[in-house]
């Protein structure tokens, strides 16, 4: 048996799924079904993500859409959900539902009210997935295996679903796309890299956006189409059974930030601790008037924080599609430790710091 049959092996026997879709990046398949998608069809995307699936839809004829998330969790509301359904509901083909902060979206209920309305649910799992709940209540999920995700391998990414039809169409869609080469999309993924992590220096989001969308344009429509082979399934497979224990890993250490910032004031911890996902960094929130102090304190100190993501409308996407009708403020409130390499002295420090810092 091959790394790659042993791999689908092991999702197959965990997971509520038949068929599987591998592609040098996720958001290759993300690309291949949207352009089995009639041109200009609407997909609904919650506005707090990673910005680059938008970018993706853009590129391949499709219409985007914002939707709000729940306050307390920084996921898709389903309320705000069915309001854009009632809205246009003729126009709406597809909703991605991501699963973020180690929270995973109520899929279940979102997922009859899109069989309802004949939309398609994708689960977006790059930042952490539970075997059993893969594709089980959504119509295809899609990992990533990029950069500092929970499966890292440097790149790569699987599509995982138990719907023949859209296996089919996918299948048959990826074989349109170019593929680059390799030494090609290494130096188009580090510019990728440079861009996107940009955003967090931008003096304006909404500028930063626009000016990196320009560079995207072309960069993505070689960075996110290399073959199936770019990926190591070897490695993947290794990956795929340490990852219970570092689920264990990561759920330690975010138990142990949780417990840190239950007792500072100024902090209100995200819902759902005990989730189905497994945690890519651990988030909390902070009031939008404290949290730029709080940052540059805690990076002075040499301490990695970070406050992914900040919402869509605000980098800038609404001028480019359509507009929110109610806008939450989860993105610029949201505060991002952490997990990997994390060790009792390191975490020691940090409380220290963030105990001067609320004392100060």
């Amino acid at each position: 048996m091959t790394d790659y049959e042993s791999v689908c092996q092991v999702f197959k026997q965990q997971s509520a799924i038949d068929f599987i879709i591998p592609a040098g990046r996720a958001n290759t398949l993300l690309y291949a079904f949207f352009k089995t998608l009639p041109e200009k069809s609407t997909i609904i995307f919650p506005e707090i993500m990673c910005p680059s699936p938008l970018f993706v839809a853009d590129l391949a004829g499709v219409e985007a859409q914002l939707c709000d998330v729940d306050s307390s969790t920084g996921l898709l509301d389903i309320h705000a959900l069915r309001r854009i359904v009632s809205e246009n509901p003729k126009q709406v083909s597809a909703v991605l539902s991501v699963n973020l902060y180690g929270l995973r979206p109520n899929n279940h209920e979102i997922y009859d009210f899109c069989r309802a309305n004949n939309i398609t649910l994708i689960e977006d799992a790059a930042q952490g997935f539970d075997f059993e709940s893969l594709s089980s209540d959504v119509d295809f999920s899609i990992l990533s295996f990029g950069n500092k995700k929970t499966l890292d391998l440097g790149g790569g990414g699987l599509l995982l679903t138990k719907n023949k039809e859209i296996y089919q169409a996918v299948t048959a869609e990826l074989t349109k796309v170019r593929v680059s080469d390799p030494a090609i999309i290494l130096k188009l993924s580090q510019d990728y890299s440079a861009l996107y992590y940009r955003f967090q220096e931008m003096e304006s989001y909404r500028v930063g956006s626009q000016k990196c969308f320009a560079g995207f344009s072309s960069l993505f429509s070689d960075l996110y189409f290399p073959a199936k082979d770019t990926i190591d399934f070897g490695l993947l497979l290794a990956r795929l059974r340490e990852l219970p224990k570092d689920k264990e890993q990561r759920l330690f250490w975010v138990k142990r930030y949780n417990d840190l910032f239950a007792r500072m004031k100024g902090f209100t911890l995200l819902d759902n601790l005990e989730s189905q996902g497994s945690y890519w960094r651990y988030s909390v929130l902070i009031a939008e008037d404290k949290r730029r102090g709080f940052t540059d304190y805690i990076r002075d100190k040499g301490i990695d924080v970070s406050c992914w993501y900040p919402s869509l409308e605000k980098l800038g996407f609404n001028h480019r599609f359509l507009t929110v009708k109610q806008k939450s403020s989860f993105g610029e409130s949201v505060l991002n430790f952490w997990l990997e390499d994390m060790t009792n002295e390191k975490f020691t420090y940090l409380e220290t710091c963030i105990e001067a810092y609320i004392g100060s």
